[in-house]
């Protein structure tokens, strides 16, 4: 099993969105499958536009609040 870098565990120690658990980015991951991007509330998405394509990203502290909605 590989551990995370010495520099994003103290990271993580101090500000949540340096690391999620791999079970909850799991869980988000699924909900917004099943969701698809529409159905993701606005304020745990961010829409990005790259050679004329729109992508939904979704940062750690949003996937985990994803990932404990009950929005499934």
């Amino acid at each position: 099993m590989r551990r995370s870098s010495p520099v994003i565990s103290v990271l993580g120690l101090v500000w949540s969105g340096a690391q999620i658990p791999v079970a909850q980015l799991a869980k988000s991951m699924r909900t917004a499958e099943a969701l698809g991007s529409s159905g993701i509330p606005a304020n745990l998405k961010t829409p990005i536009s790259k050679n004329g394509a729109i992508y939904t990203v979704i940062d750690n502290n949003p996937a985990v609040k994803l990932a404990s909605s009950t929005t499934q």
